[in-house]
Formats: structure tokens, C-alpha cells, sequence
């Protein structure tokens, strides 16, 4: 919300560029990303306030056809400070940072997916015993409760979480029923993929040869983009949720 308000964009919008809401979160070429730009928005601002203020239909007209514009650009029609401080690129001021949007983003996110996946197959139990019974070593601190009686959850602990994730989820699918098998192990997949990223991700310095990295397991991530679909929780991803249960269900008998 922070970004938001500096940047003068609609909430849970991308920062950098233009790409719609509805897409944040899908597998996007960068090549087809059209970044965001001071100087269109703040041209369309000139010509959206030098709009006198009358009834006249033709200043309505023109005022609703800018505030499309911004619309679509997920913009507010609001003035930027920014915008006329030499050498400022407005949309290059918000930084990720691995906490927020690694940890407390990304790691948090799955987790309620997993755990509404495992408690959809039976397998809470299986997941509390191995929490439980994971080792303390050297960077990782042994959590002292199973994931789903952690009432608060902070970074450390979602640090902690995203080295263990996929070993823990894979002991937790310990021998499947052989009808579940195969959809047990594209959940690993999955999980596997994102748990290398986030590690990854937390390089202090990136090279060509980590961002083929990092690139290869979001591939791979979206390769099992409808296992975990029906456990998240926004309104976009329950209807396709929806559209794609007779299918999943299809899947589970096969």
C-alpha cells in the first residue's frame, strides 16, 4: 500500500509496469511488459486539468475518456511530485525485498495453500508429525509447534519455513495411495520449484547464469499452476477454480 500511495497507482498493481490486474501472478514474457512512463501520465495530467470545470458535455466527454486512461493504466488522475525532479524515474523508486515479498510474500501464500491441500487429502496429521521431528542445524532454528497451531508469524520464521518447505511436504505425501500419487508429485513439483527460487532470490549479487535460474523454476512453478488453485483464496482463482473442479476431480480418479 505503501508504493501505492507514493506512486499515485491503484492498490495491488505492479509497480513497474502496465500489466493488468487479472495477470499479476502469470507466467508474462518480459518482452511483452510496457513499463510505466512519468511522461505519459504526466502529459495526460496537464491535459486532464487544464479541463475547465463546466456541465458542458463536451468536457465531460473528455474528462471520463482521461480517466479511462489512467484507469487502464492503473493509475489515479492525481498529480505526482515526482514527475518534475530532474533525473527521477518515479516507477524505479519501489525496491523489492526478499521479507516482503519472498518470505511474507510468496512463502506465506503457499503455505495456506499447502495446508488447505493437505488437509483436503487427510494429511494434517502427517504434516504436524513432521514439523514436530525436524532437527535444528546451523541458519535454521527448530520450530517449537506444528505450522497450523503458529498463531503470528514472523520474517525469521518464514525464513526459517521457506528452507524446509519442500523436504517437509515431501515427507508429509509419504506413501500415497496410487490414486493420489500422481498429483501428489506435481505438488511437489511445484513446491520444490518455488522453494529454489526463493532461495535462489536471496543471492546478494545475480549473474546471467542465476537469472536462467530463476527463470527456469517460475517456469517450472507455472507448469503446476492448478494444483494448489482450488486453495487460493481470491475472487479471480475461485472461479477458475470453479470452471476446473470437474476436471481435477477427473484427474483425482484417473
Amino acid at each position: 500500500m505503501e508504493h501505492s500511495n507514493l506512486l499515485g497507482t491503484k492498490p495491488n498493481c505492479c509497480p513497474r509496469c502496465r500489466v493488468s490486474i487479472d495477470k499479476l501472478g502469470d507466467l508474462i514474457d518480459p518482452s511483452e511488459l510496457v513499463p510505466r512512463t512519468s511522461v505519459l501520465l504526466k502529459d495526460k495530467w496537464n491535459e486532464y486539468d487544464a479541463i475547465p470545470n463546466s456541465n458542458n458535455r463536451e468536457s465531460r466527454d473528455r474528462q471520463i475518456k482521461l480517466q479511462k486512461c489512467f484507469s487502464d493504466n492503473n493509475a489515479h488522475p492525481t498529480p505526482n511530485v515526482f514527475w518534475d525532479i530532474p533525473f527521477v524515474d518515479l516507477y524505479e523508486l519501489h525496491q523489492p525485498d526478499n521479507l516482503h515479498v519472498i518470505h511474507l510474500g510468496i512463502f506465506k501464500h503457499l503455505m495456506e495453500w499447502i495446508e488447505g491441500f493437505l488437509h483436503s487429502y487427510q494429511r494434517p496429521t502427517e504434516s504436524d508429525l513432521v514439523w514436530q521431528t525436524i532437527p535444528p542445524y546451523p541458519g535454521f532454528s527448530h520450530p517449537s509447534k506444528p505450522y497450523r497451531q503458529i498463531t503470528q508469524l514472523q520474517g525469521k520464521d518464514m525464513r526459517n519455513i521457506g528452507k524446509i518447505i519442500y523436504p517437509a511436504l515431501t515427507a508429509a505425501l509419504w506413501k500415497p495411495q496410487p490414486r493420489h500419487r500422481h498429483i501428489f508429485h506435481r505438488a511437489i513439483a511445484r513446491v520444490r520449484a518455488m522453494a529454489c527460487f526463493g532461495l535462489m532470490a536471496q543471492n546478494r549479487a545475480h549473474d546471467q547464469a542465476t537469472i536462467k535460474y530463476l527463470s527456469l523454476y517460475l517456469e517450472e512453478f507455472h507448469g503446476y499452476e492448478n494444483i494448489f488453485q482450488p486453495f487460493r483464496t481470491t475472487k479471480r482463482t475461485k472461479g477458475l477454480a470453479d470452471d476446473r473442479k470437474p476436471q481435477l476431480q477427473k484427474e483425482l480418479l484417473e
